[in-house]
């Protein structure tokens, strides 16, 4: 270290000048590396645990919380708003940095000329006033950009996963004008929010050039010829002066600009913050479903519509096929919603093997259900990915005899790769038909105690429905299966059959003996036979 010192001249000025000049840069690029990393980490991860947050949420929401809310906005408050929370984070060190270094130079006015410095004040006091009021202009504009962007969101989605149904009906003209009457909304409020948040930029340069020019003059008036004496304290007010410009013109833009984003910061709170409706766990596992399914003295009904079951009472055994049919709007797939736990009963109770269906965990009791819904949901991936899910879950060997079962596996191997054939979005590659028994597949490689077949054939064509059937068929000899129904025919091989009509079950036995009853089922089934016939005699003549 003394052969360091003897060797370096630090008693020379110019050479502790260059040295201190050195360690001084260089340590302001490393506060400026550490502060641009830190402050883009805090965005990042910001946005990244809001986002979480917001989907663990949604993830956790009863079902009517989806039926209340657009997906567009469901997905912008997602995806959209956080981005924003995270560019907040980022400006707000920046603004705290910036008011420190004006904190500093004024100061140093202060200590040069505390009427100058208060003239300085003054300007910067002007500016502050002028940025809160065009800030105001400026939440307004970001209230206009996010509902714009919401909806060209809800827009979007909506036509491109109805893109069938608008082409077939012609109807491109309507949504393209819908999709651009939005985006023209964003680019008006959000042109004229860009120039709102220039303003600061244009405003603040003259303010300051003013001010100095005031002061010089004042200067010039007060001390007359004796101005150059002063002219080494001016330079420094000035230099001063402009060091302050641009840290104010800083402050000035993030506040416009946060108050831009502030409405998507009030959304990103309100998705986090407000209340929603969940289904609460039970305690109880359940290892299996011996005895039967208690429905006892049932009533429900939907926030938004009228009541839906009264006092209903009804009993499922294992090892048996059940088929519940009705009329259209009877309930029959809200009350496997409830059986799967989508919604609690207002009143009555569900039990599993006497045990209340509330305190049983919800992830044990559905991991016993295999479902089939009338729509069924194919998601961007391969056909082995589709009926497991999960791939790590499942072998091969196992994905393949699901197949079977579901009679999938012959058209699977038509297809060139196969199971690991991408279906496309939706499963645009593949029928109504292979869909359906793809998630009949998916269904049965759980290994599920109880089936739920909710309409499962009410969308598909003749030829289709037969090769379901015969799955469904299979199916019920191996399994306890219930079988919503819309058509008769694919019920009529069930152990029982439970008529729901006007919020209970009103009838109630196997195919012949509610067909003798000559009730609502027996009503159904000539209807269905009178239809039948009706489109037997329609080919013929064709």
């Amino acid at each position: 270290m003394n052969h360091i010192v003897q060797v370096v001249p630090f008693q020379d000025l110019f050479f502790s000048a260059c040295a201190i000049f050195i360690i001084a840069t260089t340590l302001k690029a490393l506060c400026f590396l550490s502060f641009t990393f830190y402050s883009n980490k805090l965005s990042q991860a910001s946005r990244r645990d809001i986002q979480n947050k917001i989907y663990t949420k949604y993830m956790d929401s009863d079902h009517q919380f989806f039926l209340d809310h657009k997906q567009g906005t469901l997905l912008y408050r997602l995806l959209n708003a956080p981005v924003n929370v995270g560019t907040v984070l980022k400006l707000v060190p920046d603004i705290f940095v910036q008011s420190v270094k004006i904190l500093f130079l004024i100061i140093l006015l202060f200590s040069m000329s505390p009427n100058a410095a208060f003239g300085i004040l003054a300007v910067g006091t002007l500016f502050g006033f002028l940025v809160k009021r065009l800030s105001s202009v400026s939440y307004r504009f970001g209230k206009e950009v996010t509902q714009a962007l919401s909806d060209q969101t809800t827009i979007a989605n909506e036509s491109i996963s109805g893109i069938r149904q608008i082409k077939i009906y012609s109807n491109q003209k309507l949504w393209i004008r819908k999709f651009w009457e939005k985006i023209n909304a964003y680019f008006y409020y959000k042109f004229r929010s860009q120039i709102l948040n220039a303003i600061p930029i244009m405003i603040l340069e003259p303010l300051i050039i003013c001010a100095i020019g005031s002061i010089g003059i004042l200067l010039r008036i007060k001390y007359g010829n004796r101005m150059a004496e002063l002219l080494p304290m001016l330079t420094v007010y000035m230099v001063a002066i402009l060091r302050i410009n641009p840290s104010l013109t800083i402050i000035g833009q993030h506040r416009m600009l946060i108050m831009n984003v502030l409405p998507d910061l009030e959304m990103s709170y309100s998705a986090l913050k407000s209340p929603t409706r969940t289904i609460h766990d039970g305690r109880v596992s359940m290892k299996s479903f011996d005895d039967k399914i208690t429905f006892t003295d049932v009533t429900f009904t939907y926030p938004s519509r009228g009541e839906v079951f009264k006092n209903l009472s009804l009993t499922i055994r294992k090892g048996q096929t059940t088929a519940i049919a009705g009329p259209s709007g009877a309930g029959k797939s809200t009350l496997m919603d409830l059986l799967v736990r989508l919604y609690d009963p207002l009143q009555g109770t569900i039990q599993i093997d006497g045990i209340d269906l509330k305190e049983i965990r919800i992830e044990s009791w559905r991991e016993k259900i295999g479902y089939v819904s009338q729509d069924p949901f194919i998601f961007h991936a391969t056909i082995a990915e589709n009926i497991a899910f999960d791939m790590s879950r499942y072998p091969m060997a196992e994905i393949i005899a699901a197949a079977k079962i579901a009679n999938a596996h012959d058209f699977i191997r038509e297809f060139p790769d196969g199971y690991d054939t991408v279906v496309g979005d939706k499963g645009a590659k593949l029928s109504g038909g292979q869909k359906q028994r793809i998630t009949i597949a998916r269904a049965v490689v759980r290994k599920p105690e109880l089936i739920i077949f909710d309409e499962a054939t009410s969308s598909l064509d003749t030829i289709s429905e037969k090769q379901v059937q015969e799955a469904i068929d299979d199916i019920s000899e191996k399994y306890t299966v219930i079988i919503i129904a819309h058509r008769l025919s694919t019920i009529k091989n069930a152990d029982r059959i439970l008529i729901l009509d006007d919020k209970r079950i009103v009838e109630e036995g196997n195919h012949k003996e509610l067909l003798q009853q000559k009730g609502m089922y027996w009503r159904l089934h000539q209807q269905a036979v009178s239809e039948e016939s009706s489109k037997t005699v329609t080919y013929a003549s064709v």
